[in-house]
Parts: C-alpha cells; sequence; structure tokens
C-alpha cells in the first residue's frame, strides 16, 4: 500500500504561522530552514550596502531584503520562498 503526500500551495505557505523559521516552497514541497546566525548577518548588511550603492549609481534596477516572498513559476511548478 503507498502513501500519499500534501503538496502545499503558495497560499497555504502564506497562511502557516510564523515559527521564526525559513520556508521555501518547492513544487509544492515545504522546505523548512534555520534562521541565519550573527556572522551571515554582518556579512549581509554589509554587502547589501555595497551592493545597493552600485545598483543606485547606475540605474539597475532595485534590490529586495530577504524575507519578500516572490512565487517564481506558475502551479503547479510552484516555487515560493517565505520567511
Amino acid at each position: 500500500m503507498g502513501t500519499t503526500t500534501h503538496l502545499m500551495t503558495a497560499d497555504e505557505l502564506i497562511r502557516l504561522p510564523d515559527d521564526g523559521l525559513r520556508h521555501e516552497l518547492i513544487k509544492g514541497e515545504l522546505l523548512t530552514m534555520s534562521p541565519p546566525g550573527e556572522e551571515h548577518g554582518i556579512v549581509t548588511v554589509n554587502l547589501t550596502i555595497l551592493l545597493g550603492q552600485y545598483v543606485k549609481a547606475h540605474n539597475l534596477g532595485v534590490m529586495y531584503a530577504a524575507e519578500t516572498g516572490f512565487k517564481l513559476e506558475a502551479p503547479p511548478a510552484e516555487r515560493v520562498p517565505i520567511v
């Protein structure tokens, strides 16, 4: 006898309670990651400052914070990173 797996939708992912972890939906399967640590935060903010100044000075577009959610593909092949 086989098992069934419930594939999650982007709407279900968005409605998950905030548990302090990072979540990403890949083709309906929930991937959960631990939050980044202090060193990651320091490196990220310093890189963001430099990269942001370059992008703005050269009118190259926009940048988004890590916690910004995006829906990259239409169902059923959804990939949705959410914090």
